[in-house]
């Protein structure tokens, strides 16, 4: 009954992970290419200015620097990672390494800049889901069937 519970809630989130993952990906290469000045769209101008503005804040105090374009390329290789972790755990081909990168970028990226900020909840979410999926592959047997099935 509890590898039960486990299971569906692993699925749960890894299906999560992996929408996340592409919102992710997408948003960041839309963000990126607006920072480039290859897309110019109305919807998108205020977040890079928003991100422009808090990188030049954090830029003084940051361990590495960056540009608008960098930090959104990081954006784009934390949901590409989001994208292949969750889709090998959901095709029980490992992908928990994949996640902890994830959740290692985000976490230097807060450290990286020496800002807490509200998304930190966002970091413990995901933290947790990790943790989740790590409980449900440890109780599921070798044998067991592919997650989605």
């Amino acid at each position: 009954m509890a590898a039960r519970f486990w299971h569906y809630a692993a699925l749960a989130i890894a299906l999560a992970f992996l929408l996340f993952g592409l919102v992710r990906l997408g948003v960041g290469a839309l963000l990126t290419l607006q920072s480039m000045g290859m897309v110019e769209t109305a919807w998108l101008a205020e977040p890079v200015a928003e991100v422009t503005a808090f990188l030049e804040r954090k830029n003084a105090v940051a361990i590495f620097a960056m540009s608008p374009t960098a930090y959104f390329l990081v954006i784009m290789a934390m949901g590409a990672l989001l994208l292949a972790g969750a889709g090998r755990y959901l095709l029980q081909r490992g992908g928990l390494g994949f996640l902890a990168a994830y959740l290692g970028i985000h976490g230097l990226l807060f450290v990286n800049f020496l800002e807490i900020n509200p998304k930190l909840w966002l970091w413990g979410a995901t933290i947790a889901g990790w943790l989740v999926l790590w409980q449900a592959r440890r109780l599921r047997r070798p044998s067991a069937k592919p997650a989605f099935a």
